[in-house]
Protein backbone atom coordinates (compact mmCIF):
# COMPACT_ATOMS: atom_id res chain seq x y z
CA UNK A 1 0.00 0.00 0.00
CA UNK A 2 1.75 3.56 -0.61
CA UNK A 3 2.54 5.62 1.64
CA UNK A 4 -0.30 8.05 2.67
CA UNK A 5 2.24 10.40 4.77
CA UNK A 6 4.34 11.48 2.03
CA UNK A 7 0.83 14.21 1.60
CA UNK A 8 1.01 15.32 5.07
CA UNK A 9 0.58 19.33 4.96
CA UNK A 10 4.27 21.01 6.12
CA UNK A 11 1.86 23.26 8.38
CA UNK A 12 -0.68 23.11 10.61
CA UNK A 13 -3.10 21.27 10.91
CA UNK A 14 -1.05 18.56 10.68
CA UNK A 15 -3.48 16.15 9.33
CA UNK A 16 -4.32 14.12 6.17
CA UNK A 17 -6.27 15.74 3.81
CA UNK A 18 -8.22 12.71 3.58
CA UNK A 19 -9.19 12.83 6.98
CA UNK A 20 -9.72 16.07 8.06
CA UNK A 21 -13.12 16.21 7.50
CA UNK A 22 -13.33 13.24 10.24
CA UNK A 23 -10.89 14.74 12.82
CA UNK A 24 -12.11 18.10 12.60
CA UNK A 25 -16.04 16.83 12.86
CA UNK A 26 -14.36 14.57 15.93
CA UNK A 27 -13.52 17.59 17.96
CA UNK A 28 -16.18 19.63 17.08
CA UNK A 29 -18.58 17.05 18.79
CA UNK A 30 -16.15 15.80 21.56
CA UNK A 31 -15.11 19.22 23.38
CA UNK A 32 -13.14 16.99 26.08
CA UNK A 33 -9.52 18.87 26.36
CA UNK A 34 -8.08 15.43 27.41
CA UNK A 35 -9.77 13.42 24.40
CA UNK A 36 -8.94 16.42 21.82
CA UNK A 37 -7.35 15.41 18.67
CA UNK A 38 -4.11 17.73 19.32
CA UNK A 39 -3.17 18.62 14.75
CA UNK A 40 -0.60 21.71 16.33
CA UNK A 41 1.99 18.53 16.52
CA UNK A 42 2.92 16.28 13.96
CA UNK A 43 1.08 12.73 13.75
CA UNK A 44 3.35 9.87 15.14
CA UNK A 45 1.58 6.70 13.31
CA UNK A 46 4.79 4.47 13.97
CA UNK A 47 8.08 4.66 15.16
CA UNK A 48 11.24 2.83 14.17
CA UNK A 49 13.09 1.10 11.09
CA UNK A 50 9.85 -0.79 9.34
CA UNK A 51 11.81 -3.85 8.30
CA UNK A 52 12.73 -4.70 12.26
CA UNK A 53 13.03 -7.85 13.85
CA UNK A 54 10.39 -6.70 16.93
CA UNK A 55 7.22 -5.22 16.37
CA UNK A 56 4.89 -3.42 18.94
CA UNK A 57 1.31 -2.74 18.75
CA UNK A 58 0.40 0.44 20.58
CA UNK A 59 -2.61 2.65 20.73
CA UNK A 60 -1.87 5.96 20.27
CA UNK A 61 0.75 8.80 20.75
CA UNK A 62 -0.33 10.34 23.64
CA UNK A 63 0.27 14.32 24.46
CA UNK A 64 3.11 16.09 26.50
CA UNK A 65 2.60 19.44 27.52
CA UNK A 66 6.29 19.77 25.75
CA UNK A 67 4.82 18.37 22.92
CA UNK A 68 4.50 21.35 21.00
CA UNK A 69 7.68 23.34 21.70
CA UNK A 70 9.61 19.71 20.82
CA UNK A 71 7.33 19.90 17.45
CA UNK A 72 8.34 23.41 16.55
CA UNK A 73 11.98 22.45 16.58
CA UNK A 74 13.69 22.11 13.31
CA UNK A 75 15.75 18.70 13.88
CA UNK A 76 13.11 16.83 15.64
CA UNK A 77 10.59 17.62 13.58
CA UNK A 78 12.85 16.39 10.70
CA UNK A 79 13.32 13.39 12.74
CA UNK A 80 9.64 12.97 12.53
CA UNK A 81 9.13 13.61 8.86
CA UNK A 82 11.69 11.45 7.88
CA UNK A 83 10.22 8.69 9.94
CA UNK A 84 6.93 9.24 8.77
CA UNK A 85 8.64 8.80 4.98
CA UNK A 86 10.72 5.61 5.63
CA UNK A 87 13.93 7.71 5.22
CA UNK A 88 17.19 6.28 7.08
CA UNK A 89 18.08 7.85 10.04
CA UNK A 90 21.28 7.49 12.36
CA UNK A 91 18.37 6.43 15.11
CA UNK A 92 15.27 5.13 13.53
CA UNK A 93 13.76 4.84 16.51
CA UNK A 94 14.04 8.82 17.18
CA UNK A 95 12.83 9.59 20.34
CA UNK A 96 15.43 7.40 22.36
CA UNK A 97 18.22 10.09 20.27
CA UNK A 98 20.37 11.42 23.00
CA UNK A 99 19.88 15.06 21.18
CA UNK A 100 16.39 14.78 22.62
CA UNK A 101 17.20 13.21 25.89
CA UNK A 102 14.99 16.43 27.21
CA UNK A 103 11.49 15.89 25.60
CA UNK A 104 8.45 14.33 27.21
CA UNK A 105 8.96 11.30 23.82
CA UNK A 106 12.16 10.70 25.55
CA UNK A 107 11.27 10.45 28.85
CA UNK A 108 8.60 8.09 28.11
CA UNK A 109 9.69 5.99 25.99
CA UNK A 110 13.12 5.24 27.64
CA UNK A 111 11.30 4.48 30.65
CA UNK A 112 9.00 2.10 29.06
CA UNK A 113 12.39 0.26 26.83
CA UNK A 114 14.61 0.36 29.94
CA UNK A 115 14.47 -3.33 30.11
CA UNK A 116 14.81 -4.20 26.77
CA UNK A 117 17.93 -1.85 26.44
CA UNK A 118 19.34 -3.09 29.59
CA UNK A 119 19.47 -6.94 27.94
CA UNK A 120 19.94 -6.10 24.64
CA UNK A 121 21.80 -2.68 23.81
CA UNK A 122 20.87 0.86 22.72
CA UNK A 123 21.56 0.05 18.85
CA UNK A 124 19.43 -2.77 19.06
CA UNK A 125 16.21 -1.35 20.43
CA UNK A 126 17.57 1.79 18.38
CA UNK A 127 17.62 -0.01 15.08
CA UNK A 128 15.66 -3.50 15.51
CA UNK A 129 12.17 -1.94 17.32
CA UNK A 130 9.49 -0.89 15.30
CA UNK A 131 6.08 0.27 16.92
CA UNK A 132 3.18 0.68 15.17
CA UNK A 133 -0.09 3.17 16.44
CA UNK A 134 -3.71 2.26 15.81
CA UNK A 135 -4.56 5.82 15.82
CA UNK A 136 -2.03 7.75 14.19
CA UNK A 137 -2.90 11.30 15.59
CA UNK A 138 -2.14 12.91 19.48
CA UNK A 139 -4.36 13.27 22.45
CA UNK A 140 -3.72 13.29 25.62
CA UNK A 141 -6.39 10.36 26.45
CA UNK A 142 -7.62 8.07 23.48
CA UNK A 143 -11.07 8.13 22.53
CA UNK A 144 -12.12 6.37 19.36
CA UNK A 145 -13.56 7.88 16.46
CA UNK A 146 -17.05 6.40 16.10
CA UNK A 147 -17.80 4.74 12.36
CA UNK A 148 -20.54 7.22 12.04
CA UNK A 149 -18.05 9.38 11.65
CA UNK A 150 -15.14 7.87 10.17
CA UNK A 151 -16.97 5.00 7.66
CA UNK A 152 -14.63 2.53 9.37
CA UNK A 153 -11.01 2.44 9.21
CA UNK A 154 -9.27 5.92 7.75
CA UNK A 155 -6.71 5.32 5.27
CA UNK A 156 -3.84 5.95 7.83
CA UNK A 157 -5.18 3.28 9.61
CA UNK A 158 -4.99 1.09 6.68
CA UNK A 159 -1.82 1.88 6.03
CA UNK A 160 -0.92 0.56 9.62
CA UNK A 161 -2.74 -2.63 9.07
CA UNK A 162 -0.32 -3.68 6.07
CA UNK A 163 2.72 -2.87 8.08
CA UNK A 164 1.65 -5.26 10.30
CA UNK A 165 1.05 -7.47 7.65
CA UNK A 166 4.12 -6.88 6.49
CA UNK A 167 5.75 -7.87 9.40
CA UNK A 168 3.85 -11.10 10.10
CA UNK A 169 4.87 -12.09 6.17
CA UNK A 170 8.53 -11.78 7.06
CA UNK A 171 7.98 -13.46 9.86
CA UNK A 172 9.12 -10.84 12.53
CA UNK A 173 8.70 -10.91 16.34
CA UNK A 174 5.07 -8.87 17.28
CA UNK A 175 4.74 -7.55 20.70
CA UNK A 176 0.63 -6.31 21.31
CA UNK A 177 0.89 -3.60 23.70
CA UNK A 178 -2.62 -2.13 23.63
CA UNK A 179 -5.58 -2.89 21.71
CA UNK A 180 -5.03 -6.33 20.55
CA UNK A 181 -8.65 -7.19 19.19
CA UNK A 182 -8.71 -4.63 17.37
CA UNK A 183 -5.29 -5.35 15.54
CA UNK A 184 -6.26 -9.17 15.01
CA UNK A 185 -9.83 -8.20 14.16
CA UNK A 186 -8.37 -6.40 10.97
CA UNK A 187 -4.67 -8.34 10.84
CA UNK A 188 -6.69 -11.73 11.05
CA UNK A 189 -3.21 -13.60 10.52
CA UNK A 190 -2.34 -12.30 14.15
CA UNK A 191 -4.96 -14.92 15.43
CA UNK A 192 -2.58 -17.95 16.03
CA UNK A 193 0.63 -16.30 14.78
CA UNK A 194 3.61 -17.98 17.12
CA UNK A 195 5.19 -15.21 17.10
CA UNK A 196 3.06 -12.47 19.18
CA UNK A 197 3.27 -12.02 22.09
CA UNK A 198 1.28 -10.00 25.00
CA UNK A 199 1.91 -8.17 27.36
CA UNK A 200 0.67 -9.24 31.37
CA UNK A 201 -0.60 -5.16 31.65
CA UNK A 202 -1.39 -3.23 29.15
CA UNK A 203 -2.22 -0.42 31.03
CA UNK A 204 1.77 -0.30 31.92
CA UNK A 205 2.86 -0.60 28.68
CA UNK A 206 6.21 -1.42 30.01
CA UNK A 207 8.01 -3.53 27.62
CA UNK A 208 9.95 -5.51 30.90
CA UNK A 209 10.92 -9.14 32.07
CA UNK A 210 8.05 -8.91 34.50
CA UNK A 211 5.89 -7.71 31.71
CA UNK A 212 6.09 -9.72 28.25
CA UNK A 213 5.00 -13.16 28.14
CA UNK A 214 8.16 -15.00 26.88
CA UNK A 215 10.26 -11.85 27.20
CA UNK A 216 13.36 -13.50 26.31
CA UNK A 217 12.24 -14.65 22.32
CA UNK A 218 11.51 -10.40 21.81
CA UNK A 219 15.24 -10.44 23.42
CA UNK A 220 16.41 -13.17 21.25
CA UNK A 221 14.99 -11.45 18.45
CA UNK A 222 16.42 -8.27 19.23
CA UNK A 223 19.96 -9.57 19.33
CA UNK A 224 19.49 -11.30 16.09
Amino acid sequence: MENPWHNLPTTSPFVLASERDVVETFNRHYTDPQTRIRLEVLPEPFIGNPEANVVVLSLNPGFDSTDPEWHARPDFAASIHANLRHEPQDYPFYPLNPAYSQSGAYAWWRSKLNGLITDTSLPAVVNKLFCVEWFPYHSVSYKEVPNRLSGGLMPSQRYAVSLVEDAIARGATIVAMRRRKDWERYVPALRGYPKVHGLRSAQSAYLSPGNIVDYQQVVTALKG
